[in-house]
């Protein structure tokens, strides 16, 4: 069981949560306004108080190199410079209300979902509509009621699922290569890639899907141990991934195998909003009592320190504890250290 340390407690719910690439966390509270904390020196970098953040916020991202922030009230979109804490945009999409936004790493791109099923590419930087990338659903009849349920970016590409339970995947740069990994099918809250070539799905039906990008296709299927999952992460083992829901405990996956690794990795005693992990040992997690909270996974230094002490019954027992661990060179390490006794012990015996 992973240790948990307390981190704060805001006095407002939690609105959003997310990793930013200077290993900092980024969150925004219903009405306190946005914080960026750098978890390494335990310091707050970065409070923003803005009159339209808040409680009428329907959608929040933050660019990954902590430069900038973007919110929705309903049908207008802030951008705001977070060094100097000023509006240097804001976009109007008539008669839609923007639900899910997003910013393209790798571009001056940023991504907007409505309450249309319309999904669209500005760039932020002149506010120009480049592109309306898609639109829900893709088979079912037209209703009233439709949305964006999830994107995910990873380089040039944008993972999107709405209404009818259709996933795409589109190169944002090309437009032209526009990949349907599900025609139909249950609602999609989260989206998560692995890398170039892999997509990981998760619909509210407790369904995860690994898909096969390079070969257009899905190639494994996981039943989660819960459904209404809101949330998929990464783990620096790019076998596992760690999935949440509206439960008080989170799952491990092994994708690659395709099957529940731990079905309650680390339990907390609140259900849980959000979750993100910052590098190879911070798992931050928002409770939805408003308390952040910091799990400490085991890590590949702890092992490798257990394997360089000889301590091989111990670095055995943290790596079943944490599955995450297999595979990594320090595992590989142990393996053969423990071969090497093995054979010097059998050469003693027989001596």
């Amino acid at each position: 069981m992973p240790k948990i340390y307390h981190h704060a407690k805001e006095r407002s719910q939690i609105i959003s949560f997310s990793r930013l690439n200077t290993n900092s966390l980024a969150y925004v509270t219903k009405y306190s306004g946005a914080k960026i904390i750098d978890i390494n020196d335990h310091t707050t970098t970065l409070k923003l108080v803005h009159s339209e953040l808040g409680r009428e916020t329907t959608a929040i991202c933050f660019s990954q190199d902590a430069k900038l922030i973007a919110f929705a009230n309903n049908s207008i979109i802030y951008i705001v410079d977070l060094a100097t804490k000023s509006l240097i945009k804001n976009i109007t999409i008539p008669n839609e209300k923007i639900e899910i936004l997003t910013f393209c790493p790798a571009s001056t791109y940023l991504i907007a979902g409505t309450d249309c099923g319309r999904v669209y590419q500005y760039r932020y930087n002149n506010a120009s509509l480049l592109s309306r990338i898609c639109s829900f659903p893709l088979k079912t009849k037209r209703t009233k009621t439709n949305f964006v349920s999830a994107l995910s970016i990873h380089n040039e590409k944008l993972a999107c699922s709405g209404l009818g339970g259709a996933l795409f995947v589109i190169d944002l740069h090309s437009k032209i290569r526009k990949h349907i990994l599900i025609e139909q099918g249950s609602r999609i809250n989260a989206l998560c890639f692995i890398d170039e070539k892999t997509l990981v799905s998760a619909n509210v039906d407790g369904d995860v899907l690994v898909h096969s990008l390079a070969h257009n296709k899905e190639s494994k299927r996981i039943d989660a141990p819960f459904k209404n999952i809101r949330d998929i992460v990464k783990t620096p083992n790019s076998d596992y991934v760690i999935i949440s829901a509206e439960t008080n405990y989170l799952a491990l996956l092994d994708i690659k195998k395709a099957k529940v690794a731990d079905a309650k990795y680390i339990e907390f005693e609140k259900t849980i909003s959000k979750i993100a992990l910052l590098h190879d040992e911070s798992l931050f997690v928002a409770l939805e009592d408003s308390q952040i909270l910091n799990a400490k996974l085991p890590n590949r230094a702890q092992l490798k320190e257990l394997v360089m002490q000889n301590a091989l019954y111990e670095a055995y027992r943290l790596v079943e504890r944490a599955p995450i661990l297999h595979n990594t060179i320090e595992y590989k390490l142990l393996q053969k250290r423990y071969k090497d006794i093995y054979k010097e012990a059998l050469h003693a015996l027989m001596n």
